[in-house]
């Protein structure tokens, strides 16, 4: 049995149109799965609320200065410095120990020391 070669050619054709005419399709479909893909809120008809956790960052249109933030150097900055004649001492004396509870009537005045580079005393303690 002989196949005839026109035949197969007109059936190769046919399903090369066949092909063609769905890859046609295909490409409409894509394109419009693209432009679907690139929507959001920003660009379409639906609300920002739709757009969930994946939100863009806001940006600050502020623009940057190169310095850092804080008191500059060089600046003198402003403070409540220590004198060296002070108006009047304070001497705190503790009335009970802080660990026992005892009474300290009878004890030494204790004197507050400024340790240096601190600006206030630190607390002392009384033990017996």
């Amino acid at each position: 049995m002989a196949v005839d070669p026109w035949e197969i050619v007109a059936d190769l054709q046919a399903t090369v149109a066949k092909q063609a005419k769905l890859i046609d399709q295909l490409m409409v479909q894509v394109a419009e799965l693209k432009a679907k893909a690139g929507m959001n809120p920003r660009n379409s008809s639906n609300p920002p609320s739709s757009e969930g956790y994946s939100k863009p960052s806001p940006k600050s249109r502020r623009v940057r200065s190169g310095r850092k933030p804080g008191k500059q150097p060089g600046d003198p900055g402003k403070h409540l410095g220590r004198r060296d004649t002070p108006d009047r001492m304070v001497t705190h004396e503790p009335e009970v120990c802080s660990g026992c509870g005892d009474s300290l009537d009878g004890s030494a005045p204790l004197v507050g020391e400024f340790p240096a580079g601190l600006r206030h005393p630190t607390r002392q303690v009384v033990l017996c």
